[in-house]
């Protein structure tokens, strides 16, 4: 798990599109007792490696 700053920081995308992936259920993740949130590195690289095979679809773009 890593926390979502760092997690934006690997994607390449906004904290913001970090939130709306969670929200999506598109990256597992888990929050502290404080409400900090913390994104599962593994979902979040698989979806990068998906993107890599299929970049018409970005990683904080919704589909239409």
């Amino acid at each position: 798990m890593m926390a979502a700053n760092e997690a934006a920081m690997i994607a390449r995308i906004s904290e913001r599109e970090i939130h709306g992936l969670v929200n999506s259920g598109r990256i597992h993740f888990t929050e502290d007792s404080f409400g900090l949130l913390y994104v599962c590195s593994e979902s979040l690289r698989e979806l990068l490696s998906n993107e890599l095979e299929n970049p018409a679809k970005k990683a904080g773009t919704k589909e239409v």
